[in-house]
């Protein structure tokens, strides 16, 4: 068992640090998001521009054992550095959270927290000027972590959106392609759930882009049915889930519909309409609270909703 420990801590002890071995060998920084921010400034205006990223790198026992007093820390963003470290006798603002975990922050300029044994690091900078990186373009951007001796490379490209670069990989660590904003005209849609009871009471317009939230707004939804009815079934690579509460209503006369979603160059417009009915028609009495939930393509743009409101006469019983 001696002679185990001995063998390994030899062969640690030997690694070569990446950084003597050439970019090809370099280890991967395996991004999960990154979000640069290159607008142009005015005329006489000083660049603006920001980097937001998360992302995991090989971490061991020997990067745990790093001191990031001694030892020195930077990322760069396509060749332009966007965080480094200031110089050993000018560290005051670096914190050690706890044996593994570094936090350092210079005001709103800079914050950055990297765990150096589970090897996970998030980065928030601003004040930047990266006119150099975009004017190269958002493909085929190299991201580079120095961490002491070692060198964590990837190389991404970036969905370029008005100067708000984009990148984000899906829980296989593949870039997502981000969903296109469909013609403008109607928008086929898929009538999920519609009706006049639901545990939620309050009027609500939703937006939902995960199934996490999904599930939250389902659960929340059907809580005051027992057995809860199953949930539809979303692929949110593909679609996404938009949903209206009118709020509680004191009888049936007061409803809810579909109006119709549209798309324009901004996203889409969704129209409900609220119904309400008068006449001799006699309703029971019974408080509502009349919904819908559609599914519809998914898209990056923004999602409006458009409220009309309608009167019915209604003359004998409901529903003849």
């Amino acid at each position: 068992m001696i002679r185990a420990r001995t063998a390994a801590l030899l062969a640690a002890l030997l690694v070569i640090p990446a950084a003597a071995i050439g970019a090809d060998d370099d280890p991967a920084l395996d991004v999960a998001k990154c979000i640069v921010k290159v607008k142009a400034p005015r005329a006489g205006a000083t660049a603006n521009h920001s980097v937001t990223l998360k992302a995991r790198f090989a971490g061991d026992d020997l990067t745990a054992s790093l001191d990031l007093f001694e030892e020195d820390l930077s990322i760069s963003v396509g060749g332009s550095t966007v965080f480094e470290l200031p110089p050993i006798a000018e560290r005051k603002r670096l914190r050690k959270r706890s044996r593994f975990v570094w936090r350092f922050r210079d005001g709103r300029r800079a914050r950055v927290q990297i765990d150096t044994l589970l090897g996970r690091l998030t980065l928030t900078t601003r004040k930047q000027d990266l006119t150099a990186l975009r004017d190269a373009g958002a493909d085929d951007v190299e991201l580079v972590l120095n961490l002491g001796a070692n060198t964590y490379r990837s190389t991404v490209s970036f969905d370029d959106r008005n100067d708000r670069w984009k990148y984000r990989a899906d829980k296989a660590g593949q870039p997502v392609e981000p969903p296109v904003t469909p013609p403008v005209g109607n928008v086929s849609v898929v009538m999920l759930a519609q009706g006049d009871s639901s545990a939620i009471e309050d009027a609500r317009t939703i937006v939902v882009r995960d199934d996490a939230a999904w599930a939250d707004l389902w659960t929340e939804h059907t809580s005051n049915r027992i057995p809860p009815p199953a949930r539809p079934t979303v692929d949110f690579t593909t679609d996404m889930v938009v949903a209206v509460w009118r709020g509680l209503q004191p009888s049936p006369a007061n409803g809810l519909q579909h109006g119709g979603t549209n798309s324009d160059a901004f996203g889409y417009v969704v129209s409900h309409i609220e119904t309400d009915t008068t006449g001799s028609c006699v309703f029971p009495t019974v408080v509502t609270q009349p919904y819908f939930i559609l599914s519809v393509p998914r898209i990056v743009g923004s999602v409006r909703f458009d409220k009309l409101r309608a009167v019915e006469i209604c003359h004998g019983n409901p529903g003849q």
